[in-house]
């Protein structure tokens, strides 16, 4: 069960002090067992753990390569069209990969004080000679990270632009690809192409075989909640082994000092990786009675299919074509529910692991429903297999397949329930490492987290946490702005607000925040004043242009408030749009602008035929208009 943490104490009680080395926080998260990627993580504030699961599985695929002087390359830097907001994921490869270069790209332009090992560059994930350049200039990458667009077709032609350039035994990772199932992202239950979880769905089945040019350097391909994971063949062309596998590891992990039960099937060895071991190794035929006895609660089941037959006799083997889905269904349900490993490994791999083998058609299931969550999001009745919630990672090589058997149902960020227990464990994780921290990314962060899922006492005590630190994140301000108005506190919106334009005075939020609150303060020159700046700033900008109309139409001057409150208007999105409208057309029946007044109150009566006030608004007009005959 999650711990539960009094926010209100611990916020009170340690800063982020160093001990060897280690700051407070970084104790606390190696005590629970939480490893440095997480960390860094929490503290800068991604939501790449927390909302989403994917730190600990990059982990277990990155930690090899950590002190290594590698090149990274992140699509996507975050904080949407605001130049300085993002860049938290960006930090975090910068703290993880101390020699690294990194390289964030965005479609936003991005001015972020990242230090000198990150770069980042402006332009399209899709622009072939946009990202030439700068692979010329910053590259050859050895780690890119897709966390760009999420549009499918984006995906998978990044996908095929940049695979052919990424170094040899390079690593290729794309996230939230459960927008494969979401309409709005170009995404279909059907997986209709281009579609990135069926395209890779379809190159797993493919490695054994015949491949899809764009799959000929593809040496495995790995398969985690919302994630999918390529990496490409080494120089040298050698295939990679299953023994190379961090998830081969996971059997033998979290089971104290006990042996590993270890079950070959078929003639399979030992993996390497288990030598020097403890082990307790059986050798069950195909047929015995898995998850029964001794075949329970198994650590790490190794299957090979095929393999030659030592007599006639002999039940120890069996052909790829006699081993199918309820064989594997036996095989996995025999395996421990917190991390044991299935491998099936074959002799002859395109015989047995072709794509329209029983076992390659059973796994390429496996590898689209990782997604179930998401896939109920769009489709509810759709039929989602049992496993699916138990199988936590599948990792396909040219002559095998791995499954880790381990819980697989992290909630959907598009449906986030904070009580599952998945998302409730990481969310505790999340406050104790920051109980002790003074970085504003983690922090600011968390508000949020604590804002939707915490007490209000938690809240108000990070929010004072942050207050007293002299933050100066958007979110901070936008958060505490909030929570002020909402407690009726006019001087501590005022202040805030005052703070947050120094920081930020180009943000058109903030200004149309602060001249809200200097209107309801009866100030209204200075009002005028706030907003004169920032329609200076984004002319276009609505809250804005609707707050100068109204200004000057208390002030009597309709007519210079009507360029205003026509741009209004025309930057609403069209079915908010109505109510302005009329209100458009009602202030030109105060300057005798009939004519443009019923074109506007019938346009208004046109997108909400039925509204009884806007219908009033338009007979209004006609009934008063003066006769132009």
């Amino acid at each position: 069960m999650a711990q539960v943490f009094n926010f209100v104490e611990r916020f009170s009680q340690v800063s982020d002090t160093s001990v060897a080395g280690k700051s407070a926080s970084e104790m606390t998260a190696q005590a629970r067992g939480i490893d440095p990627l997480t960390t860094a993580a929490i503290i800068n504030g991604t939501d790449k753990y927390g909302y989403h699961d994917y730190t600990p599985n990059y982990f277990r695929v990155l930690k090899h390569l950590r002190d290594r002087p590698l090149r990274l390359l992140e699509i996507g830097v975050g904080g949407y069209s605001d130049e300085d907001r993002g860049g938290e994921s960006l930090a975090v490869w910068r703290d993880f990969f101390p020699m690294a270069q990194v390289t964030g790209l965005d479609i936003q332009k991005k001015t972020l004080p990242l230090g000198p090992r990150v770069h980042i560059v402006q332009g399209s994930q899709v622009d072939a000679e946009f990202l030439a350049s700068v692979e010329a200039a910053r590259g050859p990458f050895d780690v890119i990270l897709d966390d760009g667009s999420h549009r499918n077709e984006h995906v998978v032609e990044t996908f095929r632009l940049l695979f052919p350039g990424l170094v040899p035994g390079g690593i290729y990772l794309i996230e939230d690809v459960q927008t494969s199932f979401f309409p709005r992202f170009g995404g279909s239950l059907e997986l209709t192409q281009p579609n990135s979880v069926g395209l890779f769905a379809q190159a797993m089945t493919q490695l054994s075989g015949d491949r899809d040019g764009i799959f000929d350097d593809v040496a495995s391909i790995e398969r985690f909640h919302n994630m999918i994971v390529i990496h490409k063949s080494p120089a040298s062309g050698a295939r990679r082994n299953l023994d190379a596998s961090p998830h081969l590891l996971r059997a033998g992990e979290g089971i104290g000092d006990r042996p590993v039960k270890v079950a070959l099937v078929g003639g399979a060895k030992l993996p390497a990786a288990f030598a020097g071991r403890d082990v307790e190794i059986i050798q069950p035929d195909w047929s015995a009675e898995w998850g029964q006895g001794p075949l329970a609660g198994l650590d790490l089941i190794v299957a090979e299919l095929d393999t030659p037959k030592r007599s006639k006799k002999s039940s120890r083997s069996a052909g790829g074509a006699k081993v199918g889905e309820d064989t594997l269904r036996s095989l996995i349900g025999a395996l421990r529910t917190d991390g044991g490993v299935l491998v099936v490994t074959a002799t002859d791999p395109a015989r047995d692991l072709a794509a329209d083998s029983p076992v390659m058609q059973f796994a390429q299931q496996r590898f689209i429903e990782v997604d179930h969550r998401e896939m109920r999001v769009h489709f509810p009745d759709v039929a989602i297999d049992e496993l699916a919630t138990q199988i936590h990672t599948i990792e396909r090589t040219p002559d095998a397949l791995l499954f880790v058997k381990a819980p697989n149902d992290w909630p959907s960020n598009f449906g986030y329930d904070a009580r599952n227990p998945q998302a409730a464990e990481a969310l505790a994780n999340i406050r104790a490492v920051l109980a002790h921290s003074d970085v504003e990314g983690g922090l600011v962060q968390l508000l949020q987290i604590e804002n939707r899922f915490g007490t209000p006492e938690d809240t108000r005590a990070l929010e004072e946490k942050l207050g007293s630190m002299g933050a100066t994140a958007r979110r901070y301000f936008e958060h505490a702005v909030a929570q002020a108005q909402r407690r009726h506190d006019q001087a501590r919106v005022g202040a805030l607000l005052t703070r947050a334009l120094e920081n930020y005075p180009a943000d058109p939020g903030f200004s149309a925040g602060m001249a809200r609150h200097l209107i309801a303060e009866r100030r209204q020159e200075d009002a005028m004043r706030v907003l004169k700046e920032g329609l200076a700033k984004t002319p276009s900008h609505r809250v804005l242009n609707q707050l100068m109309s109204k200004v000057l139409v208390a002030q009597g001057d309709i007519e210079a408030a009507l360029p205003f409150a026509r741009e209004a208007a025309a930057r609403t999105p069209r079915d908010q749009r109505p109510p302005l409208q009329a209100r458009y057309a009602k202030m030109l029946t105060q300057v005798g602008k009939w004519a443009e007044a019923e074109r506007y109150a019938a346009r208004a009566v046109d997108v909400t035929p039925n509204n009884d006030e806007l219908l009033a608004a338009l007979e209004y007009v006609r009934t008063r208009k003066p006769d132009l005959q």
